[in-house]
């Protein structure tokens, strides 16, 4: 079978290959201007164009439709184009978008995360500075504590809204009140700085607070106070009874029965003390709720930390104990509290009974909540690839040099071949670029195979013959009036007639003398033709025949010929046509002439003739005529003219055998099928992108397999998260201490417990953790012991907040997060607890292009510049730009791309919409 060839550049590809080989044909002998380098087109340029405009295609039909599918894929299709046209301009191509960041220098010393929250295309930023101040807790100072232990009083602490009393009994020491009001749950931290009372809310920042009222009683009479005996210490650790008259005695007994307790709860991880699954939950407690991500795999001592770290805001820490972590509230008491609420478990998806010799990938992308599906069936048709046939000569060689465009599913060539070539050596040129074609090729015997690069309906493969050694045949010359006709060049594949006729031959120039048989006078006179001139000298009645043939003499330097007609002398140019003459001028004497212009100048005339309707000239009776299927030349016979016999021209290709595909040159590869739980489906090569039973799957079938398949089972379900301990619905409560003192019960959240005791009160400090019948207590008030108040001070501070200073600017924490943002880069990171002095440098860049396996080469000089000039608002459309993500729009794609193709358009000299061609800009940059 033989391929016909187009005439004409190849709308696809044949145009790039048409200007490249004009481009490099007139490199050798041309110095172009600046402004044609920048206007020339080259394969980069139009690889340039070309990805453009399938972008284009892609983005008008999401307009029509308005809809994108599969929106993430095409933005990964846009990011790999541009990818590709920044390698061919020149410029480093950098990705925008969160998912694209990429962040270093983040030290885990000083950072807990740092997220990244806008990132432009081709944006960079670098974050770095100190933390300046440490969030800190209120803090104040009581002063008057000595009087306090020395003669009793109480603290009446307000912090956060809440406000609690600590009694302080007369006598007692410093670390035993110290330690009392650290274990007792006040929300405030106490400790002895140089004999004072340092006390600091347990809560930081501007928001938190505390007031701390001091009052003091003192002794204003009488050396004792009160006496206590059977104090047991390791079960007693303090008691007061402020209102016993002097040697006024009571007994106190009973016993502690129970000890405050803190609400917990146990998370189960995994047997390597891991988190078991990923999930989000809140954790809340007396002082707040918090909300947690725990990643299935990462250690129970790292969500742990994370935890503790906050339990200022939620009054909870955690430990590890093996596999278990243990969330335990800080408070003890009825008020104490530990729930896990909002707990989102991530789905958990599995994929089993996959034969890799049925699928090479089994992807299983969403499917409902807890539910299992399982897939069956076969695959019924394998895909293949596009397959075309070129039959070589023996010795697997190139039959005729030719010229065709190969055409693949990514693009097209243009390929040489010439006759005798190797066959192997046509594949090798075919396989450097089957990138930009997406064809292979492979020698077969004496054949030469054209395959597509992947299989599948979208696969194509398409020979189009250009050119190839033609044979010429003419027919009808007329050797009477024609000879030595000549076809300089013919169209391929066309046949010319030409018809036509001799309207007037080529005749010489002439003159003649006017003397018969010999001079009629002496003369001296100049002969002038084409070749030349010559004087000659005639006497009275010299004979002419002497004249001739001293002329003819020099006829070699004249291009004149003399001869005698009827007695007189004739002088003819050698030649025929306009360029032919002959010219007599006398010197002296006399020698008349006739002919020509009278004036002794004669010029001969070129053939004129008709040819297929077209006046034609003759360069003497040599003719030269082309129309548009040929150029011919040829030479009349002297002195004919009339009709001329119809000549025939025809132009036939030579062998050039294309098999396989519609039989003119074009093949198409085919998907595989699959029957799968009794529906059929077509897939694309062997991918399948399918939703089967609410299953969404993405799978590939191993090439070339057919049959019935071993039955693959999804499953979606949700991570394990496992709470045990209080409720047993994930709400723990803790529970106040208990004691009997005196035959009545009493609770209480602290180791200290308020009694009434035969009218009188009294306060007992138990030691910590000790539990049942305590010793009799005897208690007697102080003879002569008058207690009067010693006044009271009242001490007030408030929190301060953290703030760091990042690139010069001061930064404050917002909800346990800082914000930052340079260079249109925004980025929020959280500190670590323990963070102090420098932090950074934090650098965030854009996912970079890799190098381009392109074969093109990248763009240079003026016409680099001015297709870089196009670049940031195509840039626009990357992942992170303007038009990208969430707000990706068809109509403003399509809008930024149109506008892109309109002013590359300017590389070819055409003016864009703008009125401003790329010409222009090139001279523009070169002035």
């Amino acid at each position: 079978m033989s391929i016909s060839s187009v005439s004409g550049a190849n709308s696809s590809g044949g145009l790039l290959i048409e200007r490249f080989s004009s481009a490099v044909r007139g490199s050798s002998t041309t110095q172009t201007s600046v402004a044609e380098q920048a206007t020339s087109s080259t394969p980069s340029l139009d690889r340039i164009t070309r990805l453009i405009e399938k972008l284009k295609e892609q983005s008008l039909n999401a307009a029509r439709t308005n809809q994108v599918e599969r929106l993430d894929s095409f933005q990964s299709t846009i990011d790999e184009a541009l990818s590709e046209i920044g390698f061919l301009a020149g410029v480093e191509f950098s990705a925008g978008g969160v998912d694209q960041a990429v962040v270093t220098g983040a030290e885990a010393s000083q950072l807990k995360d740092v997220q990244v929250l806008g990132l432009p295309p081709g944006a960079e930023a670098s974050f770095s500075g100190a933390v300046v101040r440490k969030s800190a807790g209120a803090s104040t100072t009581v002063d008057n504590i000595g009087r306090l232990l020395s003669g009793g009083g109480s603290l009446q602490l307000n912090s956060g809204g809440d406000s609690r009393t600590i009694y302080v009994n007369k006598g007692g020491s410093f670390g035993g009140l110290v330690r009392s009001i650290n274990d007792g749950g006040y929300g405030v931290q106490a400790s002895e700085i140089d004999n004072r009372l340092r006390l600091t809310s347990r809560s930081t920042g501007p928001s938190s607070s505390l007031e701390v009222i001091s009052r003091a009683r003192r002794t204003v009479r009488g050396p004792e106070g009160l006496q206590v005996s059977g104090l047991n210490a390791a079960q007693i650790a303090n008691v007061a009874a402020d209102g016993l008259d002097p040697n006024q005695s009571i007994t106190v007994s009973g016993s502690r029965d129970s000890v405050a307790t803190t609400a917990e709860l146990t998370y189960q991880g995994d047997a390597e003390g891991r988190v078991s699954g990923t999930a989000t939950f809140q954790l809340n407690g007396d002082q707040g709720s918090q909300t947690f991500s725990a990643t299935k795999g990462e250690s129970l001592e790292d969500l742990a930390a994370r935890i503790s770290a906050a339990s200022d805001q939620t009054g909870v820490i955690a430990t590890v104990d093996g596999d278990q972590l243990r969330l335990t509230s800080l408070a003890k008491g009825d008020d104490a509290s530990v729930s896990i609420t909002d707990i989102s478990a991530v789905q958990e998806t599995s994929v089993s009974g996959v034969d890799p010799d049925e699928f090479s990938r089994f992807d299983l992308v969403s499917m409902p909540a807890d539910t299992q599906v399982t897939v069956s069936g076969s695959i019924t048709q394998a895909a293949e690839t596009a397959n075309l046939t070129y039959r070589g000569a023996v010795g697997s060689e190139v039959v005729e040099t030719a010229t065709f465009t190969l055409s693949g599913a990514n693009g097209s060539a243009e390929v040489n071949v010439t006759q005798g070539e190797s066959l192997a050596d046509v594949a090798d040129r075919i396989n450097a670029s089957s990138s930009s074609t997406g064809v292979l090729a492979r020698v077969d015997g004496d054949d030469l195979q054209f395959e597509s690069s992947d299989v599948g309906s979208a696969q194509s493969v398409s020979v189009t013959l250009d050119r190839i050694t033609q044979d010429i045949s003419v027919t009808g010359v007329d050797p009477a009036k024609i000879e030595n006709f000549t076809v300089e060049s013919a169209e391929h594949r066309s046949s010319n007639t030409l018809s036509g006729s001799i309207d007037q031959a080529a005749t010489k120039a002439q003159l003649t003398s006017n003397s018969y048989g010999v001079s009629s006078s002496s003369a001296t006179f100049s002969l002038t033709g084409e070749l030349g001139s010559e004087t000659f000298s005639v006497s009275w009645l010299q004979s002419l025949s002497s004249l001739r043939n001293d002329i003819n003499d020099a006829t070699d330097r004249t291009g004149v010929v003399a001869s005698i007609e009827s007695g007189r002398l004739k002088l003819t140019s050698s030649e025929y046509g306009s360029d032919a003459i002959v010219e007599l001028d006398v010197l002296s004497g006399s020698f008349g002439t006739s002919g020509g212009d009278g004036n002794g100048n004669a010029q001969g005339t070129d053939a004129e003739l008709t040819i297929n309707g077209n006046a034609v000239t003759a360069d003497r009776n040599h003719v030269a005529y082309s129309d548009s299927l040929g150029s011919y030349s040829f030479d009349l016979v002297a002195d004919q003219s009339g009709a001329l016999a119809d000549i025939t021209i025809d132009s036939t290709d030579r062998d050039f055998d294309i098999e396989g595909g519609d039989g003119d040159g074009n093949a198409s590869g085919l998907d595989a099928v699959a029957t799968l739980n009794g529906v059929e489906y077509t897939g694309t090569g062997n991918r399948f992108e399918e939703t089967i039973d609410s299953a969404q799957l993405d799978f590939e079938v191993t090439q070339g397999f057919v049959g019935a398949i071993n039955p693959v089972t999804v499953e979606s379900k949700a991570a394990e998260f496992s709470i045990s301990g209080g409720d047993g619905n994930g709400e723990a409560s803790g529970q106040n201490g208990t004691a009997t003192i005196d035959g009545v019960s009493f609770s209480s959240a602290t180791d200290t417990f308020e009694a009434i005791v035969d009218g009188e009160s009294v306060q007992i400090q138990f030691a910590s953790n000790f539990t049942g019948t305590f010793d009799d207590l005897t208690l007697t008030g102080g003879d002569f012991v008058a207690n009067r108040s010693a006044g009271s001070q009242t001490y007030r501070a408030s929190g301060r907040s953290q703030y760091v200073e990042i690139n010069g600017e001061r930064l404050y924490e917002q909800a346990g997060r800082y914000l930052a943002e340079q260079n249109g880069v925004q980025i929020s990171f959280a500190l670590d607890a323990s963070a102090s002095g420098t932090i950074g440098p934090i650098t965030v860049t854009g996912t970079k292009s890799e190098s381009s396996d392109s074969y093109l080469p990248v763009l240079e000089g003026q016409q680099q510049l001015a297709v870089q000039s196009v670049l940031p608002s195509l840039f626009q459309l990357a992942s992170g730009g303007a038009y990208s993500g969430d707000a990706y729009a068809p109509s403003q794609t399509l809008s930024v791309l149109i506008e892109a193709l309109d002013q590359l358009q300017g590389l070819s000299g055409q003016s864009s919409r703008q009125g401003r061609s790329l010409q222009g800009f090139a001279l523009d940059v070169s002035a």
